[in-house]
């Protein structure tokens, strides 16, 4: 599955990809749902949304180019998890963002 151009996902019930790719401002937002892919690549300012009851699983997940991942708040922390990655690879600016307080001291 390959996302273009500040094109948009909305994941619903359960997806299965072989490779997903988020190119050039698109974005995938991950909800009430379940997205399983053998690869995740994001490039130039792209992002995956993993919100509540949202549950990734991928055996690559490269973030790239000034992309994101966030969990956001109301994903939670209980005893599942919702992002599931055997290699996460972030360079170039990217950004994964797993919600937690940061302080600069």
């Amino acid at each position: 599955v390959r996302s273009n151009n500040g094109s948009e996902w909305d994941t619903t019930g359960r997806s299965i990809v072989d490779t997903l790719t988020v190119n050039n401002g698109s974005q995938v937002n991950v909800s009430e749902s379940k997205l399983t892919s053998d690869t995740i690549d994001l490039t130039n300012g792209s992002s995956l949304n993993i919100g509540e009851d949202g549950y990734v699983d991928t055996d690559h997940l490269t973030i790239n180019s000034y992309s994101t991942v966030a969990l956001t708040e109301s994903t939670g922390w209980g005893a599942d998890y919702n992002l599931y990655a055997n290699t996460i690879t972030v360079t170039n600016g990217g950004v994964l963002d797993v919600n937690v307080d940061q302080f600069d001291t």
